[in-house]
């Protein structure tokens, strides 16, 4: 499957012996490459009856691919976790939440600023006692 923003398309890839048909390497190449590798595909938009992806009705018959950048082999997350629908309830304590933390986060960080300073006076008189030495 391809993805481009939100849309989706099937792609496939059949070994054939024509001169423009992919051979069986290229099948194996293309089961290997890694899930959201960035990839250019050059092939013939055919008909044909697709479920799981927002191109319907039609798909890529493959002839030729190349990888641009290849992902690592282990996401930090499951791309059918990142694409599953999140309830509207959810959202907004999610919302909710992430705006209680930037809230906490921003006092934190006003009242250390005083620390910090400190902090940073105390460093640049080591640094200079230690220049003199």
């Amino acid at each position: 499957m391809l993805r481009r923003g939100f849309s989706t398309v099937q792609c496939a890839a059949f070994a054939g012996n024509g001169p423009n048909e992919p051979t069986k390497e290229f099948v194996t190449y293309c089961g290997k490459v890694t899930d959201e590798s960035v990839v250019d595909i050059y092939g013939k938009v055919v008909k044909a009856d697709v479920g799981g992806c927002t191109q319907k009705d039609v798909e890529i018959s493959m002839i030729k691919m190349f990888v641009v950048s290849a992902a690592a082999g282990i996401l930090p997350f499951k791309l059918e976790d990142a694409s599953r629908y999140i309830p509207e309830d959810v959202e907004q304590k999610i919302a909710s939440a992430k705006a209680e933390d930037e809230t906490a986060a921003a006092a934190r960080a006003a009242s250390g600023k005083k620390e910090d300073k400190k902090a940073a006076k105390k460093e640049e008189d080591q640094v200079f006692c230690a220049s003199l030495s």
